[in-house]
């Protein structure tokens, strides 16, 4: 399965329908708009960071997840959306630990204990080529001489 870009009509599927409209229009500051595509945008950006995290794995296309994360990434734009509003019956304990076994995967992605589709070679861009890198450190050789020593 490819990498994926996920759109509202895939949030369509996870969140109800009256629980998606109140959160897509509900506490609204004048003048703000729809806040559904900035939370799915966040949300990939956190998907990515941690399947970067993994040194094997490498980024598909910009704004795309590997498939294998798709409800994992659902479930936490459902909690992200559903914060928005004031009303703390929406989060059940169901809910709550969907979300904690949705990190607990993330950080599996990211130990590289949880194995990810890579992209295919064709899919991806110069600036996404591999996940996070080892820094490099390297020290000077030590060069230690009786006659670099006087006055100590």
């Amino acid at each position: 399965m490819p990498w994926i870009a996920l759109t509202v009509d895939d949030v369509a599927t996870k969140v109800a329908g009256p629980e998606l409209n109140a959160a897509r229009t509900a506490a609204l500051n004048s003048g703000q708009s729809d806040p559904l595509p900035q939370i799915i945008g966040d949300t990939v950006d956190t998907i990515r960071g941690y399947v970067a995290g993994c040194r094997t794995n490498r980024l598909g296309p910009s704004s795309t997840i590997p498939s294998q994360l798709v409800s994992t990434a659902l479930v936490l734009i459902r909690t992200a959306a559903l914060n928005r509003l004031p009303v703390s019956s929406l989060h059940t304990e169901t809910r709550r630990q969907e979300y904690t076994d949705a990190i607990k995967r993330l950080e599996h992605v990211s130990a590289c204990r949880f194995v990810i589709e890579q992209p295919e070679s064709d899919e991806i861009g110069p600036e996404n080529m591999t996940g996070a890198g080892s820094p490099q450190i390297k020290r000077p050789p030590l060069n230690f001489q009786r006659h670099h020593a006087d006055g100590i």
